[in-house]
């Protein structure tokens, strides 16, 4: 059995062993999250999934990766090393997400509002009638997408990330989130056409 990624000297451990007393021994849990620090380091770094490129942001995510962790440590259902890296990587991946949801919505609001008022008054009220009509089919359209098409959809367009950074949360290649990506927009699209749901 392998222990590639795991601390080995006078207090070494097996695999196997660190991951069944981890859960109920502190001193395991925080090894066995220990020795993931440096791997989820090299993940936010090169996903670039920190807001900065300073290593503070990096830190940060790191370290509230690590402690959601422990605080959640009864739901890992894995086993292994691997699956433990591959638990927390998810954890970090989410985190970061929601961070930029929260900072755009936040960003947007305050922006939106402003635009808001320009365009009523710059606008005739059918044309916004019109608007809110066409926003409201979109919306629609949105919903009757199946999930993984409106999450790769909202993760491309709202959240602004890369190919490669959706393949990574989405656990797939960066050609397989590019192709996706095109099926959810060309389902959309016939969507918003028929009026109803895609088929």
């Amino acid at each position: 059995m392998s222990t590639a990624g795991w601390p080995v000297g006078s207090g070494a451990w097996r695999d196997d062993d660190l991951l069944a007393t981890a859960g109920s021994d502190p001193v395991a849990r925080w090894r066995a999250l220990e020795a993931c620090r440096e791997y989820l380091r090299l993940v936010a770094r090169r996903g670039r999934w920190a807001d900065d490129a300073d290593l503070r942001a990096t830190s940060d995510l790191v370290q509230g990766t690590v402690l959601r962790g422990w605080n959640e440590f009864s739901q890992f259902r894995g086993r292994t090393p691997g699956q433990l890296r591959a638990w927390l990587r998810a954890i970090l991946v989410h985190a970061a997400l929601n961070g930029r949801r929260r900072r755009r919505a936040a960003h947007a609001g305050s922006g939106r509002r402003v635009a808001d008022e320009a365009r009523i008054s710059s606008s005739s009220p059918s044309r916004i009638v019109g608007e809110r009509d066409e926003r409201a089919a979109l919306d629609a359209s949105l919903e009757r997408l199946p999930e993984r098409h409106r999450r790769v959809i909202r993760m491309r367009l709202w959240d602004r990330l890369s190919f490669a950074q959706i393949g990574a949360a989405m656990e797939v290649s960066e050609d397989a989130a590019r192709m996706l990506y095109s099926r959810a927009i060309a389902r959309l699209r016939e969507s918003m056409r028929s009026g109803h749901e895609p088929g």
